[in-house]
């Protein structure tokens, strides 16, 4: 561990008040955790919902959590964390909210930790350099337990401090179980549990007695969430041994050049790419972006040769510690898997950050004494993530969300790091709860257009939570039961009556033209829900429309089987068409027309074909 600074020492001189650096630290907070509130849910996060609205509804409580790699499962903490809200208030929002605050506690985390340590300026860096654009962004546009990375590394690191510079078990079993929390969030974290064990030999001595009641506390509280795994100890000790197999029996996981392409994903490649998503189309902001991190390298690059040459060696110590502690990590990420997923590489953000603060710092060291470099890099860090962050909750509010083509499950950062986004229009959690309600109020419901997709995905999570077994939901088809589409809002016919949610409309269908059967919801046995469709043969539909409004045709199977729609022609001729989501819309003339439709799908149950009225009363 390292020797404490006295709060009012070197980290201090700059004349940094406590208010507003806490000020800056929450202003990080907010933007790190507003995105989680206007973002997406994907796949694996509507799995975790299910699992913990399984519990909300009375059934057994899960003994397994997520699994990782399609081997290893971890604990079922994640899914009893997120039974708390959703049980406290029957929201999706909610439960996204309690993840939103749990995730951004990372930076008072990380301040009062670089605080108690080196002092405020210290900790107002540490805090600001785990938010700069990049990775960490990714933590609030992907939702999910590895989300809380970050904030558990810091915990960790936060309690075994207290431990060791106190001298107290209590601080040392709390270092302890936030060590295993950190493991359920992502097992990329093991190496943090080095903290509590060099501060255990300090934490668990008094009057040259071991405290063995103390250290027995510890293991209990490390090995508490993991207890529900030993009562199926036989399935998940071979699962275990198979991962650890896999994962030492390839050699080219440990390449060196794995772990440079990593470090440099960390640190320039993922940054590039979400800046460059961010600031695309405003002129100039994408080359600022990239000249300002670049100063921000050189200033504390040349800040940490100081500190190693000797000039600033106050700050060598920490400055080796974090890079050493930045090496084991990207070892550990880039060996457990084949692919390094970006989520892999979320825990290698807080030394980053630590090493970053420890180089800057160098310059405000006494036989230096150049605050302005100490200062710069630190202003340079909060303008871009202020930036960033503004840039992408602008287009958000106004309806589009860009996702950022690292986020694609084939996307290897040990390797290279795609760019490009795609845009994807806004549906919030608050309008997933809508429309729980929505589908609640009509009873039984036909659903139609991304309607269908987002409740196959959530399998009616929205309405299970708003009304339980009253919500009775398929997938399009003729019949009984309410028919209710959801499509992007600006292909809905304006007379036409609507409910909007955010980006999108809902509904309801004044034809239906295919399927003429429902499909049902995904069963919720197995994870993903829905195997792969068959290869895409052409199918072709002929309807007769009666009066002016919207033809859709839409994929309620999007997520696991494609469809291509080759052409949409009106009494012989093509007719020009909007696509929006998983979705064609055509406009319907007045009076009688013959459409004919073509497309390709490997399941034409999913091809869904119906109308929305333009006259009032219609929709």
């Amino acid at each position: 561990m390292l020797r404490p600074a006295a709060t009012s020492g070197a980290g201090d001189r700059d004349g940094i008040g406590r208010g507003p650096a806490w000020a800056i630290v929450a202003l990080l907070a907010v933007l790190h955790a507003a995105p989680f509130l206007v973002t997406f849910v994907e796949g694996d996060f509507a799995r975790d919902l299910d699992r913990a609205t399984g519990i909300v509804e009375g059934g057994p409580w899960p003994m397994r959590g997520p699994v990782l790699a399609w081997t290893l499962h971890l604990g079922p903490v994640w899914y009893w964390l997120l039974a708390l809200p959703l049980a406290a208030f029957h929201s999706i929002a909610a439960a996204v909210a309690m993840v939103a605050v749990l995730s951004a506690l990372q930076f008072p985390l990380a301040y009062r930790l670089g605080e108690e340590s080196r002092g405020r300026a210290f900790g107002l860096a540490f805090a600001t350099f785990l938010a700069l654009p990049g990775l960490g962004a990714l933590e609030s546009t992907w939702i999910a337990h590895p989300s809380l990375v970050p904030t558990t590394m810091l915990l960790v690191a936060w309690c075994a401090w207290r431990a060791w510079t106190r001298a107290s078990p209590g601080w040392w079993i709390a270092a302890m179980l936030a060590s295993s929390l950190a493991l359920h969030a992502h097992p990329t974290t093991l190496p943090v549990l080095v903290l509590p064990l060099v501060a255990a030999p300090r934490a668990l001595r008094a009057d040259g007695r071991v405290a063995v009641t103390a250290i027995a506390a510890g293991v209990a509280a490390f090995l508490a969430p993991f207890a529900p795994l030993a009562l199926d100890f036989a399935v998940n000790a071979g699962e275990l041994a198979r991962f650890a197999t896999g994962v030492s029996s390839d050699v080219a996981r440990f390449s060196p050049g794995r772990w440079l392409d990593a470090f440099a994903a960390l640190a320039w490649r993922v940054p590039d790419a979400v800046g460059g998503m961010t600031l695309a189309g405003r002129p100039g902001a994408p080359v600022a972006f990239r000249l300002a991190l670049a100063a921000l390298y050189a200033i504390a690059l040349a800040g940490g040769v100081l500190a190693l040459a000797g000039r600033a060696s106050g700050w060598r110590r920490l400055l080796v510690a974090a890079l050493a502690a930045l090496a084991l990590v990207i070892a550990m990420s880039v060996a457990v898997r084949e692919t390094t997923r970006f989520y892999m590489l979320y825990a290698a953000l807080p030394p980053f950050a630590a090493w970053l603060a420890a180089c800057t710092a160098a310059w405000g060291a006494r036989t230096v004494s150049i605050l302005p470099l100490r200062v710069a890099p630190v202003a340079l860090g909060l303008a871009l993530s202020v930036a960033t962050s503004g840039a992408w909750l602008l287009r958000a509010s106004g309806g589009e969300i860009r996702v950022p083509a690292t986020l694609s499950a084939s996307a290897d950062l040990s390797g290279s790091v795609p760019r490009g986004y795609t845009e994807l229009l806004t549906l919030t959690p608050a309008d997933l709860d809508a429309l729980g309600r929505r589908v609640c109020a009509a009873g039984s419901v036909r659903a139609f257009g991304e309607l269908a997709g987002v409740l196959d995905m959530l399998v009616n999570v929205p309405g299970r939570l708003a009304c339980g077994e009253r919500s009775r939901v398929v997938l399009g088809g003729q019949g009984d039961g309410i028919a209710i589409y959801m499509i992007a809002a600006d292909a809905v016919p304006s007379t036409a009556v609507r409910e909007r949610h955010s980006a999108f409309a809902t509904g309801r269908v004044d034809e239906v033209f295919a399927p003429a059967l429902p499909v049902p919801l995904a069963e919720r046995v197995s994870y993903p829900w829905r195997a792969a469709c068959g290869a895409p043969v052409p199918v072709t539909y002929r309807v007769a429309t009666r009066g002016a409004g919207a033809l859709v045709v839409s994929n309620a199977l999007a997520a696991t089987c494609p469809m291509t729609v080759r052409r949409i022609a009106r009494d012989g001729a093509d007719v020009p068409t909007l696509e929006r989501a998983d979705s064609r819309i055509a406009a319907m003339p007045e009076g009688e027309a013959v459409f004919d439709i073509a497309v390709e799908t490997g399941d034409a149950r999913a091809v869904q074909v119906f109308a929305i009225a333009a006259r009032p009363g219609g929709g």
